[in-house]
């Protein structure tokens, strides 16, 4: 039996690597303070799992999206219905293909839901930010 302490001791001690980068770990901080208590940050989330229950035109397939994800989904709180979709650009060279990048937008725009891109940087206008997630042109 002490042994089986032992080693949950150690697996306790083991810290798990994160799934963000440096710069996605300093967005979604930033990302919490400007929903606050209006909405949830999910991060990571698979764009098929979006275009699940979407009628897509011909010309798009659902599963040309199984390994990509939006950085971060905002949803209302109440009801988890997607407010907006946000890419943070924190790659130094651009590494998506285009045609992803175009479908992006094309897909945000079937769905009426605002595709946000944001470059990294060090600082963020929290108001900009606000205005930009909840209010829709």
């Amino acid at each position: 039996m002490n042994t089986c302490l032992n080693q949950i001791n150690e697996l306790h001690d083991y810290k798990i690597p994160g799934w963000l980068n440096h710069a996605e770990k300093n967005f979604i901080k930033v990302l919490n303070q400007v929903v606050g208590n209006n909405a949830f940050v999910f991060t990571k989330i698979r764009v098929s799992d979006v275009l699940r229950n979407l009628e897509l035109p011909e010309s798009y397939n659902a599963n040309d999206f199984n390994n990509e994800v939006f950085d971060f989904v905002i949803c209302d709180k109440q009801d988890l219905s997607i407010i907006s979709i946000i890419e943070l650009d924190d790659r130094p060279i651009k590494l998506q293909k285009e045609f992803l990048e175009q479908s992006y937008d094309a897909i945000c725009l079937i769905m009426n839901i605002p595709l946000i891109k944001i470059p990294a940087r060090c600082g963020y206008d929290t108001m900009q930010l606000r205005k930009l997630i909840f209010y829709r042109h």
